[in-house]
This record gives structure tokens, sequence and C-alpha cells, in this order.
């Protein structure tokens, strides 16, 4: 079944026909699959989602970043991250780990001095 992303999020009840699904986010997650570290969104349009994270989606993510890498001659380059700290981010530090690149600095998007 399809899902819109206000259905999926909980925030509205899946309509089909005269059928009404009241949909929990924590019901569509796979039990099967263990999540070892728990991130949250931005929350840029409502408050921010927990998104558990496997971290074996993290190693497969550092398998394509290696490809990436070999492919354009960058497997001895220095390595930074520049985003958001949060979730992304620490994605991107697993990877980054798991493939032995560990990133030399970290550019944040945000001022720290921020309130």
């Amino acid at each position: 079944m399809y899902l819109t992303v206000d259905e999926f999020k909980g925030r509205r009840a899946a309509v089909r026909g005269s059928a009404r699904i009241a949909v929990d986010p924590l019901g569509l997650r796979n039990p099967d699959v263990p999540s070892e570290v728990s991130v949250r969104t931005g929350g840029s349009r409502g408050a921010g989602s927990s998104v558990p994270i496997n971290l074996a989606f993290a190693r497969d993510g550092a398998v394509n970043m290696s490809l990436a890498l070999e492919a354009r001659g960058g497997t001895q380059w220095l390595h930074a991250i520049w985003e958001v700290p949060g979730g992304g981010a620490l994605v991107h530090l697993l990877e980054c780990s798991a493939l032995g690149a560990r990133p030399v600095r970290w550019f944040s998007q945000v001022d720290p001095a921020a309130p």
C-alpha cells in the first residue's frame, strides 16, 4: 500500500475508498532489522522524527563511498564533513570510519554561537 508522507509519519489516517486505517510509524519498522543507532530528523516541517539506523546500512554506505573514491583516485585523500550536527553527520562519520577514512575536519552548517 502506498502511503503519503503525512500518513507515513502518523499525522493523518490512510484513507482508501471506504477503508480508514490509523498508521503508527513504529508499526512500520521491520522487527527483524536491529537498530543500533537512533538519529533524529531536522523537523523542518514539524517535530523531528526518530530514525533507527542499522550499522549494516552504514557499512553498505561505506562500500558505496569506497567504490566512488576508488573510481576517482581518492582513497588517500584527506576527508572532511560539512553537515549540520546530528543524524546525517553521524551516519557519514560511521561510513568514513568503516572504510578507514577518518575525517580530519568537521565544518558545521550551524553557527556554534547561535542560540
